[in-house]
């Protein structure tokens, strides 16, 4: 049953949380992990207890850090909609990915290693803004690039 689990979880050497409503008896074990610590790379097995009984992957799980390298397009309407493609290493770690700029949120469309696409929300005013990406509990930040929200282009007739 779940309580013969319950301490039982480790990730990489790392004790893992189980969430009971989410186990499913000989089937399911959904935990939560904290992270190493550090930034720097780590893997291991994960690794189940269950009184004498001893159970190990035989591939490893891995904690990366995501690191931001750049954006394109680096400017667009202050109504929002630009699909902003998002450069980087590890930009799919994690369950929980979001994307922001500054305050505004920038909605995810899909995630891979190498990149990340999301879409613009509006912006009350002309600005240049900061990229934040949250993976999990991790914030990680564009360093020296802004995203700059423009007036809305002006379509005239002749």
């Amino acid at each position: 049953n779940f309580q013969d689990i319950y301490s039982g979880i480790s990730i990489a050497g790392i004790n893992c949380q189980p969430y009971e409503h989410l186990y499913i008896k000989t089937k399911q074990i959904v935990c939560q992990v904290d992270g190493p610590g550090t930034k720097e790379f780590r893997q291991g097995p994960v690794t189940v207890k269950v009184e004498d009984y001893r159970g190990e992957s035989k591939t490893h799980y891995r904690f990366v850090n995501p690191n931001i390298t750049g954006i394109s397009p680096r400017y667009g309407p202050k109504s929002g909609g630009t699909m902003l493609q998002i450069t980087g290493e590890y930009m799919n770690a994690g369950s929980n990915i979001q994307a922001f700029l500054d305050d505004l949120p920038c909605r995810i469309l899909s995630t891979d290693q190498n990149q990340a696409l999301c879409i613009t929300s509006a912006s009350e005013t002309t600005s240049k803004r900061e990229l934040k990406m949250k993976f999990d509990k991790g914030d990680r930040f564009l360093e020296n690039i802004k995203f700059e929200y423009v007036e809305d282009p002006v379509i005239e007739s002749t």
